[in-house]
């Protein structure tokens, strides 16, 4: 079940689930707005970019920037990261299949971006440009942990690590 405003801001207020900055204005009906944070990384070339007043993401490009927002979920709750709709208007793709954020998540979310339009996008640090809504699970897991929990800058990704040869 998707959680409501209410309950989302009674999880808050106890300390449940932990979002810093916090900013009632981002709080909707069902879900929380999550803002971009200021560096951008290219996963092809692993160039990282600082956003700013200049900041274009040009057709067919690719990042990874994470949320300005710190998230904390509890190990009975996950989470799941959705565009917002004036973000897909724009042609944006945000998170594109890697959505869930695992009970006990510690850290910021890293966003993949890809501009689908035909013209640039400007993004700025600041920038409400997704949303995460929050399920409860039928039991508490401890599990392994995210390992790209805790970065403070986009990572990339690890899964040639993880093939084993």
């Amino acid at each position: 079940m998707v959680l409501s405003k209410q309950t989302i801001q009674r999880l808050f207020n106890a300390q449940k689930i932990k979002i810093a900055p916090f900013d009632q204005s981002l709080l909707g009906d069902c879900s929380y707005n999550l803002q971009l944070d200021d560096i951008a990384v290219y996963p092809d070339t692993g160039d990282e970019r600082k956003l700013g007043k200049d900041f274009h993401l040009l057709p067919g490009e690719f990042v990874l920037i994470n949320t300005k927002e710190y998230i904390e979920l509890p190990n009975y709750l996950i989470g799941h990261i959705s565009s917002r709709s004036s973000t897909a208007r724009l042609g944006l793709l945000v998170d594109f299949g890697a959505e869930l954020i695992q009970p006990g998540h510690v850290g910021k979310i890293c966003l993949e971006i890809k501009n689908l339009s035909a013209k640039p996008v400007l993004l700025q640090p600041g920038l409400s440009i997704a949303q995460v809504y929050f399920e409860f699970i039928d039991s508490e897991e401890q599990g392994e942990g995210n390992p790209y929990q805790n970065d403070e800058k986009p990572e990339l990704s690890r899964l040639c690590q993880e093939i084993k040869m």
